[in-house]
């Protein structure tokens, strides 16, 4: 037999059946993203034989969502219900139009401060007096009505503020970081949905850059006993201060260190080989992906734990298509912009059949080269 080395995700899943066993609907598990479950189930199923009820999987976002009783509000829904408060509270608002060209940028400062838990009251006051100072510098052909009226929105900016927020939590449809604010300033909320819910425990797995309202959540939970973190941590990236992608789990070791007791030391230890292969162009280089992963006669189980790093979503469909056969279920973790696709040029040359057509007493004649 090979001296495999266990993945993360092996070792929690291993490590969650041997403390749980068939007790594992009692808990809720958390990962990033939505996608990790998936393959946490496979890694689970490994252990388990016999039917079982398997555990609650949310992702970091939504669970936020659903302890809270909330719904995720869609950025036009959030600007709409920002814009028509608008037009209430300031003076002279500016068109719909207008206001869609500023408001995106600052309904994502407003999703900002609270995933940071900010005290706004301070900070849109500081807002307005610094906004007053600029004002100063403001150029001498502009209208005092244009300045008073763009100081004003600064000064309504904390009403405006406070009152979007109670009309979106009272509709129960709100944007992330409001999501976020709520619940980790009402610790009973978590007791609550945990204990409707019949959940023993929530484990958070694989973790990294959290928002201050998640570190609040976490750290009360962790309080009373309501949670369990596994951290991936390397030996390599957290001890060193220099590796930037270890900055945020230094901070929570130092925060958190009872819960830093499986760090590993795989990086350095596992060998390396590395090679490089030129080509000529972007094509060729798919085609060339293709013959390497044939030529090394991966099975089933040696290709997952394979990954493929592509310069730039443009090359992901030669990809795809130089795949060999013998490779199926591929795990695409990159977005691919959809005017890429092949489909959108069929659609965009009928489009154009129709913007060139000839109107001749109403016979209409189309021309397409």
């Amino acid at each position: 037999m090979t001296n495999k080395k266990k993945r993360f995700l092996e070792k929690i899943a291993e490590k969650l059946f041997l403390e749980y066993g068939t007790n594992l609907s009692n808990i809720v598990v958390v990962f990033p993203s939505r996608r990790a479950h998936i393959f946490f189930i496979d890694e689970l199923s490994h252990f388990i034989k016999r039917p079982t009820w398997l555990p609650k999987f949310y992702s970091i976002e939504d669970i936020v969502f659903k302890i809270g009783g909330l719904n995720p509000i869609t950025k036009l829904e959030f600007f709409f219900s920002f814009y028509r408060l608008y037009k209430k509270t300031i003076k002279n608002p500016q068109s719909l139009d207008q206001c869609y060209k500023w408001a995106p940028v600052l309904l994502e400062d407003f999703n900002e401060i609270d995933k940071s838990c900010a005290d706004f009251e301070s900070l849109f006051s500081v807002l307005s007096d610094i906004k007053r100072l600029e004002s100063w510098e403001l150029h001498v052909d502009e209208t005092s009505e244009h300045i008073n009226d763009y100081l004003l929105f600064f000064d309504e900016l904390k009403i405006l503020y406070q009152q979007l927020k109670s009309q979106l939590l009272a509709n129960k449809a709100v944007y992330s970081g409001l999501a976020q604010r709520h619940v980790s300033e009402s610790a009973e909320i978590v007791e609550e949905w945990m204990h409707h819910a019949g959940c023993e425990k929530i484990i958070f797995i694989g973790l990294d850059a959290l928002t201050n309202a998640q570190e609040k959540i976490i750290n009360s939970l962790l309080k009373q006993d309501l949670c369990d973190i596994h951290w991936d941590a390397d030996q390599y990236f957290i001890a060193d201060i220099q590796q930037e992608s270890g900055k945020f789990l230094r901070r929570y070791q130092k925060k958190w260190p009872k819960k830093f007791t499986q760090i590993t030391n795989e990086f350095l230890d596992s060998a390396k080989d590395i090679q490089i292969l030129g080509t000529s162009k972007t094509i060729t280089q798919a085609k060339l992906l293709g013959n390497l992963l044939m030529n090394n006669n991966y099975n089933e189980d040696s290709i997952k734990r394979v990954a493929i790093i592509l310069p730039n979503e443009h090359l992901l469909l030669p990809v795809l298509e130089s795949l060999p056969p013998e490779i199926q279920n591929i795990n695409v973790t990159m977005g691919y912009n959809l005017c890429n696709h092949p489909i959108v040029s069929f659609y965009d040359d009928i489009l154009t059949l129709y913007l060139n057509q000839k109107n001749n007493m109403s016979n209409y004649k189309y021309h397409f080269q």
